[in-house]
């Protein structure tokens, strides 16, 4: 078999009324893991640990948990696999996760076929058994790895027991859950990445509301938002965030004013000296701005108003003018809406450019392998700022391309009459590289060419060298006649 998706759920105890606790999934494809998600809300923190569901709220009958489920199980249409899989399966059929005709399969009945001689095949006898050196935690991403790893041995052709298997000894190790440490390694966020989430989460929220509309997929990209960090629920901010997030989506519906709270919390995170010592000002508001771009592009569309309200939330923060984005997708935009027209190719060179800083592996909706055909189809290599601040004094000036107006030397003279410098290469001292403009009058067009290549490395390296469009410098040039 192989594609399946492996699920464990813990609940109240045995009856289907005591409700689901804990739902943890991984899907697989070809023996490996291509998706994962775990769904629980906490209610008591101190509890977690005992196993059995228990610290955390019954989460039967929540909608977004669900409806999210459901989309999972529509796009990784593969059969569920579980150990016991007739108790899971009530459960999740008697709460509508599932339906009665989804395809399951017992893990045990898997096991059993291959060794059919075990004493039992409860999932801590195999995991004495298959010799995984830990204990069972009772919590549902724990098992449902624990399974995987379980199923890996027993279908390993090469794999014998130890002589010491049979009689069955488990080997005694320090009780630890998936909640402590997922993924295994991780037990913390380092700061400088807590802040980069919550500056992503503003952006994300701030970018849903920009059409005025949350739809079923952007509520469960914020749902999705949420798992990724609830390994850290118990500690701030996200003790405080995610609460309010999972009780505003409870309904499974986004409202403004809950959306407006959401964002309150977290900017009274950013207000705090902790955060303030890491993030400036221009490095929280590009961070964010990525986020606008993940949340915008959440539903897989972008309209009319989203680019118009994305230009209105560029114009209110002319500070980040010459840093990396911030002056390409001004440019793109600008370009796009100058004929009042938005043709469907220009939208998609928008979604394009715009799908280099989404990161898919954080995204429930979007699709790496779309974003990169997409990208290839639409390929943007440099874009000339818009309405650049041109300043000489002091600034190191660059040329590359052929000018309509002026030859090089003609430029050299120009920014040295003018207090710059100027030089044949681009550098990290590098302030303004000018573009030439012979057959190509539109500043915010792409442009190409080893210097730009080079600019543009540089830029994305948090270098602020500006790539201008001659148009703009000339019209500096004329301003500064005119002083």
């Amino acid at each position: 078999m192989n594609e399946y998706i492996l699920v464990d759920i813990e609940t109240g105890d045995f009856q289907v009324e005591s409700g689901i606790k804990e739902v943890a999934c991984l899907v697989l494809q070809l023996n490996e893991i291509v998706h994962s998600e775990h769904f629980y809300l906490i209610e008591d923190a101190n509890r977690i640990q005992e196993g059995y569901g228990k610290g955390y709220a019954t989460i039967s009958s929540h909608v977004p948990f669900i409806e999210q489920f459901q989309r999972l199980t529509k796009r990784f249409p593969f059969p569920i696999i579980a150990h016991n899989v007739p108790f899971d399966r009530k459960f999740l059929v008697h709460y509508g996760w599932i339906s009665p005709d989804h395809p399951t399969v017992d893990s045990i009945d898997l096991i059993r076929a291959i060794y059919p001689d075990l004493p039992s095949y409860s999932l801590e006898t195999c995991l004495q058994f298959f010799e995984m050196g830990t204990e069972q935690t009772h919590t549902a991403i724990d098992d449902v790895r624990q399974l995987f790893a379980i199923l890996q041995r027993a279908y390993d052709p090469e794999w014998y027991p130890s002589s010491n298997n049979p009689p069955l000894k488990a080997k005694k190790t320090k009780k630890k859950t998936q909640r402590d440490n997922p993924e295994g390694v991780r037990r913390f966020m380092p700061k400088a990445e807590l802040h980069k989430a919550i500056n992503s989460l503003i952006g994300i929220i701030n970018g849903m509301k920009f059409d005025a509309i949350v739809n079923d997929d952007e509520v469960s990209e914020l749902v999705h938002w949420c798992n990724l960090h609830r390994f850290l629920a118990n500690k701030p901010p996200f003790s405080d965030i995610i609460p309010v997030i999972d009780q505003a989506l409870e309904d499974g519906v986004l409202e403004p004013e809950e959306m407006d709270d959401i964002l309150w919390l977290c900017h009274q995170v950013m207000q705090t000296d902790d955060f303030n010592e890491f993030y400036d000002l221009v490095t929280s508001s590009i961070q964010q701005l990525e986020g606008i771009l993940h949340g915008v592009l959440s539903d897989n569309e972008l309209s009319d108003l989203e680019i118009k309200q994305l230009k209105a939330w560029l114009d209110e923060r002319a500070f980040l003018k010459g840093t990396y984005p911030f002056d390409e997708i001004d440019s793109l935009i600008m370009s796009v809406l100058e004929d009042g027209v938005i043709t469907e190719d220009e939208r998609q060179s928008l979604v394009a450019f715009f799908s280099n800083f989404i990161d898919a592996k954080q995204s429930y909706n979007l699709n790496e392998e779309e974003m990169k055909t997409l990208q290839a189809k639409y390929s943007v290599e440099g874009i000339c700022a818009a309405n650049p601040s041109i300043s000489f004094s002091n600034k190191t000036f660059c040329f590359t391309g052929a000018s309509y107006r002026a030859k090089r030397n003609d430029f050299a003279e120009l920014i040295t009459q003018h207090g710059g410098q100027f030089t044949n290469s681009v550098t990290k001292k590098t302030n303004f590289l000018i573009v030439g403009g012979e057959g190509n009058p539109c500043w915010a067009f792409s442009c190409y060419g080893r210097k730009v290549e080079k600019a543009v490395q540089l830029r994305k390296a948090g270098t602020q060298v500006v790539i201008v469009h001659e148009n703009d410098f000339w019209k500096q040039l004329e301003k500064k006649a005119f002083v």
